[in-house]
């Protein structure tokens, strides 16, 4: 006697909200007492963790996580005490895909709030399989066929249960319309830009050579300075804004997805209505262009662990890309510096000036490097990126560079939807860190002036603290705001193991 699930043939992965439909097939050689055939459709989350003890680490402990996301029942037949001929039975089933964790999956972790920001429902995560050096992660979605026979006397000897089991890959590729339209103003937050912006000022003439940065020393000897300064001597107040705008998350299609990389450049004076002559006066040699030499970008993924109160991180590259152009860019005049109540309207008479380095450079990331962000009890994975611009400017080199910047990996929407330019500009940093790389040209660390992130840092902090949940720990960032030498050469290292999709 055999019971297995029957399926039909189906090309590609399910996906939330579509049904799963099959035959449990039960095939018998002689007669058989059926009490009752219940199938479930299950989603579970498992974690194996590794903690080495000992100065050698030659003792070692196993601690075993699950979590059940979702269970549904069904029951197909009930029998009784009837006694079914030998042959070939049949029993038709049909699952729908939850589009959500059950409630109460999403209680126990405060992780999931933060990372759907403020949704009262989390998504299913996608059927994968990830280990590495400490740990391994699986998550499954099964069908198991359960066939008892009937109730017996405790005294009587009873026949054993038949069980069956099938695997199916679920997927979460789309957003459905209503899903869309009840969450469109957390889409929207999404679909926001986030500004890297530095404004490199020239320094006085009284200011020491101990406290200027290498930026602010190419500035005093270029042509910009000394052709203006000899028309007026306001032009010593100008200074040269490099702005960098981020998305806040990659939608994965079918096939690979895009980002946008927005870059823009102006000289800005803040010397008033003096400055404003020599500015648009300075004479032709000087240079209004800056040339993009290179672009290296690599996003990363952070996957997230806990078995108890054991907890485990890894992190690797899923996606890199160095690319090596020449790319001269104008740069625009702009008469003042931009105040804090004034700057959305100095991003909006600015955009037409903005130049999308992806789009130039066609950046295209396969589908195969993106894992969909999904926080669960035991386990999760978020993704940041990283992004470095090889600058030339006057015959000398520099880079600006934005490190573990957060960006949420989502499913594409099925809803057409305006993408809208919400720039976060919480502040603009006019004197900034700065440090000189390996290849001698100047780098520049421009980190992301986002406040609201930061003070959900703060909070997932001191959510960690307790004992009860699991918050997922936010990166670290140094008080100095720079990185240090073995995260840039990280950049340079090669990426642990790739995601492999369980099939």
């Amino acid at each position: 006697m055999s019971l297995s699930i029957q399926l039909p043939a189906k090309l590609g992965p399910y996906h939330p909200g579509s049904h799963v439909n099959g035959t449990i097939n039960l095939t018998s050689t002689e007669s058989v007492p059926i009490g009752s055939l219940v199938i479930t459709f299950t989603g579970t989350s498992r974690v194996t963790l590794t903690q080495n003890y000992g100065d050698l680490n030659v003792s070692n402990t196993d601690y075993h996580s699950r979590e059940v996301l979702f269970r549904r029942e069904k029951v197909l037949y009930t029998g009784g005490k009837w006694t079914h001929r030998a042959g070939v039975y049949g029993w038709p089933f049909e699952f729908r895909v939850p589009e959500h964790t059950d409630d109460r999956a999403i209680s126990k972790c405060p992780a999931v709030q933060r990372t759907v920001q403020g949704m009262q429902r989390h998504g299913l995560p996608p059927t994968m399989l990830y280990s590495c050096r400490g740990f391994a992660c699986l998550v499954e979605y099964v069908l198991e066929a359960t066939l008892k026979p009937p109730e017996s006397p405790p005294t009587a000897t009873g026949g054993k249960s038949i069980t069956a089991k099938h695997a199916i890959r679920v997927l979460p590729l789309t957003v459905t319309r209503m899903a869309a339209s009840q969450n469109s103003s957390s889409r929207a937050d999404d679909q926001s830009y986030v500004r890297h912006q530095q404004a490199f000022k020239i320094p006085q003439q009284k200011t020491a050579v101990s406290q200027q940065n290498p930026m602010s020393r190419i500035l005093k000897f270029s042509k910009l300075h000394r052709d203006g300064h000899k028309e007026d001597s306001a032009a010593a107040a100008s200074s040269l804004s490099i702005c960098v705008l981020l998305p806040r998350r990659i939608e994965v299609t079918e096939d690979y997805s895009r980002m946008s990389i927005l870059f823009s450049g102006r000289f800005m004076s803040n010397s008033g209505t003096c400055a404003t002559t020599s500015i648009h006066n300075l004479p032709p040699s000087v240079a209004t262009a800056l040339t993009i030499k290179s672009l290296k970008i690599a996003i990363i993924q952070h996957t997230h662990v806990q078995a108890g109160c054991h907890p485990s991180t890894s992190t690797r590259k899923t996606y890199t890309r160095k690319t090596t152009c020449s790319l001269p860019l104008p740069v625009s005049h702009s008469e003042t510096l931009p105040s804090s109540t004034s700057r959305a309207r100095a991003v909006d008479t600015a955009a037409h000036r903005e130049v999308d380095l992806a789009e130039m450079t066609q950046l295209r990331i396969p589908r195969e490097s993106l894992v969909l962000d999904f926080a669960t009890h035991n386990s999760a994975i978020e993704h940041t990126v990283t992004l470095e611009i090889g600058i030339e400017y006057e015959g000398r080199n520099f880079r600006f560079a934005c490190q573990d910047v957060k960006i949420a990996v989502v499913p594409a929407s099925s809803t057409p939807e305006e993408t809208r330019l919400q720039v976060e500009n919480s502040g603009i940093q006019r004197q900034g860190e700065y440090e000189t790389s390996r290849g001698g040209t100047e780098s520049v660390m421009a980190p992301a002036f986002n406040q609201e992130d930061r003070n959900v840092e703060t909070e997932a902090r001191c959510r960690s603290q307790g004992t009860g949940d699991w918050v997922i720990p936010p990166p670290e960032v140094s008080t100095t705001g720079l990185h240090s030498r073995s995260e840039r050469d990280a950049f340079f290292s090669q990426p642990p193991p790739r995601y492999t999709p369980r099939t």
